[in-house]
């Protein structure tokens, strides 16, 4: 499209389009002006065009692919770790009370006490967890398990974002 000139009183000259064609426009110098006619136009000095200093737009690069990875590899996983990390499951302890064993001892039989002897002295004292606890113990590796996988890949994703910024940063200079 057509660019004009319309010259002002004050030596300005004001960029006019056709589209304003008998428009009132204003000059930074406070005058009103008038825009011709389109026929009248014709006579006016036309502006040469105005070439774009912006910098033209380039398709996504390594740099902000990288950055996009890190930023969907952050919002994906970084949640869910925190998550995982905060609602640990707590498998409880077994404690070995000595007075709570010395009264377990003194109400068994003699004949209860001496199986329980022979059991020992053939087997060997054991002290396997109980079923419930290896459950809880199995749930508490594999809730560290995925916790610790995720907050890899989130560790990964400021990684990647890191280090496209300052490579980008090094390209620039």
């Amino acid at each position: 499209m057509a660019i004009y000139l319309l010259p002002c009183s004050c030596g300005r000259k004001l960029r006019v389009e056709p589209r304003q064609a008998g428009e009132v426009i204003a000059c930074g110098c406070g005058a009103s002006l008038t825009v011709p006619t389109m026929r009248e136009m014709a006579d006016l000095e036309q502006a040469e065009p105005e070439s774009d200093t912006r910098e033209k737009w380039k398709p996504w690069g390594v740099h902000q692919r990288l950055i996009l990875l890190g930023v969907v590899l952050v919002l994906l996983s970084g949640p869910p770790a925190i998550y995982l990390w905060g609602t640990l499951p707590i498998i409880p302890k077994r404690d070995f009370d000595p007075v709570a064993i010395r009264r377990q001892v003194d109400s068994l039989s003699p004949v209860h006490s001496w199986h329980l002897f022979r059991n020992l002295r053939q087997q060997g004292p054991t002290l396997e967890p109980l079923p419930q606890t290896a459950v809880q113990a199995e749930k508490l590796l594999r809730h560290r398990i995925y916790a610790g996988v995720l907050t890899l890949f989130a560790c990964a994703g400021i990684g990647l974002i890191v280090v496209a910024l300052t490579r980008r940063r090094r390209t620039k200079a």
